[in-house]
């Protein structure tokens, strides 16, 4: 009897010993702080920190930051993202479609443009936008079409047609509505600052300014610029005023909050120079030698035209963060900052990938190595890594851009955000981990999205959906 006590409590101990090393095993190396839980949805919208987000229990939708900050209250029916600082907001609850049933209309065209701040600019009487700038969008009212003659269709099984097109000039609050066209006359639009350019189904163009009224700058394709070139003056072409003069070229760019002006002029020794301006002549970026490229909110690369080597330019400091002496910059499309990864910038100078650190203004070599066959160095944001495969296991070398590497036997996803935080693949499901190779769940999770900004959402059977932030 006492030696059969004897040999339960030692499996007992046993038992334990395993399952502390399971839990021990499965603890993450960092806790993330839960920002949210129990929500129905919660969906990114690109280059921003925003999150359209649905109520779980009333299925209302309103819009998050993502801090849990609400900007929008839980209480439309339904919100979707057009396109920069437009939303999509329905009166009606949205509904799965009835593949054999013909669509109700009243449930098609029952949407209003929104914008981030909460402000509905239109009625409910649009059956989808389109966004051409932060400015102008458009809105149209449709109607039933057929398999061979439609303009949208909302599954595989709907055609629908265009009834009317409204063109809207949005400033701030305000909104104007510019045009209001039937199908024949859109087929597509520009836009170009204060002007959008309309292109009708016999490819007419058309501009409209933002007070609703028609102007002929002579365009003959919707790229055509309404800033031009006299008598070596760069001039609006519909009213006429100069915003700079001494130039050879001029084109524009479209900004995610405005249009400028890339500037073009030869100087006394025959060499191209180049600016940036804004449409009232103001400089963004001042005159020299080097092609201007890649122009976001707050950076733009410039290329010296003598020998092609790249450079980064602060928008908002005004000054150069690197001199034009690297052989590329790598741009992060899928990030709030295209350019600034979570501190880091990445470059290739001699032909060698490097991070430069912005708070020490410190070029970080990248780390040497040595890549198997059938192995490739990949990289997302600021992050590097090499994968190999065998037969049974999938091996992972994490290179963070201080050079340090850590090895994990598991596959790496690119998803969004700086390349801070990668979505691990394991045999038994995702987690997340930084480019230092450190976890951030205490289990396995089917459905991960990464933000861009660096928080993560997590999909849950029980829980729905969960937002994730980074302790710093």
């Amino acid at each position: 009897m006492k030696y059969n006590r004897q040999i339960r409590w030692i499996c007992l101990l046993m038992m334990c010993a395993m399952l502390t090393g399971f839990f021990q095993s499965a603890a993450a190396d960092i806790k993330a702080e839960r920002l949210l839980k129990r929500m129905g949805n919660l969906t990114p919208i690109p280059n921003t920190n925003l999150l359209i987000a649905q109520e779980s229990k009333k299925n209302k939708w309103g819009l998050y930051d993502t801090d849990a900050n609400v900007i929008i209250p839980l209480e439309h029916e339904n919100i979707g993202y057009v396109a920069y600082r437009f939303l999509s907001v329905s009166s009606i609850p949205e509904e799965k479609i009835d593949p054999k049933a013909r669509i109700t209309l009243d449930k098609i065209n029952c949407h209003a443009l929104m914008t981030f701040d909460g402000s509905v600019l239109t009625d409910y009487t649009y059956g989808l936008f389109k966004a051409y700038s932060p400015h102008w969008a458009a809105g149209w009212v449709l109607k039933n079409g057929a398999a061979d003659d439609y303009d949208y269709t909302p599954d595989k099984s709907h055609y629908m047609r265009i009834a009317r097109v409204d063109i809207f000039y949005c400033e701030d609050d305000a909104v104007c509505l510019a045009a209001s066209l039937s199908r024949e006359q859109f087929k597509n639009a520009a836009a170009h600052g204060e002007y959008l350019s309309v292109q009708d189904r016999e490819d007419k163009i058309t501009v409209f300014d933002k007070n609703a009224e028609t102007v002929d700058i002579g365009a003959k394709n919707l790229k055509s610029s309404v800033y031009g070139i006299k008598n070596w003056m760069i001039v609006n072409l519909a009213t006429g005023e100069m915003a700079m003069d001494g130039c050879s070229a001029v084109s524009e760019i479209q900004t995610e909050e405005e249009l400028l002006l890339l500037a073009t002029r030869i100087d006394f020794q025959g060499r191209k120079q180049n600016c940036l301006i804004t449409t009232k002549g103001e400089t963004v970026i001042p005159m020299s030698n080097a092609a201007i490229s890649s122009v976001s909110r707050d950076y733009a690369i410039l290329t010296s035209n003598e020998d092609g080597k790249k450079g980064l330019y602060s928008i908002a400091e005004n000054r150069m963060i690197l001199p034009c002496e690297y052989d590329d910059i790598f741009e992060n499309k899928n990030s709030i900052d295209r350019f600034n990864c979570h501190g880091y910038i990445c470059v290739m100078k001699d032909g060698q990938y490097g991070c430069y650190e912005v708070e020490t203004q410190t070029l970080l070599p990248g780390a040497a190595l040595e890549l198997e066959a059938g192995t490739k160095l990949e990289r997302y944001g600021a992050t590097s890594f090499v994968t190999t495969k065998a037969s049974k296991t999938t091996t992972t070398k994490l290179i963070a851009p201080d050079g340090r590497i850590k090895s994990l036997y598991c596959s790496l996803s690119k998803s969004r955000g700086s390349g801070y935080l990668m979505i691990a693949k394991f045999g038994g499901g995702n987690t997340v981990v930084n480019w230092y190779g450190n976890n951030y769940l205490l289990q396995y999770y089917s459905n991960i999205i990464l933000t861009d900004d660096d928080r993560f959402i997590l999909k849950t059977k029980n829980s729905g959906y969960e937002l994730y932030r980074i302790p710093e």
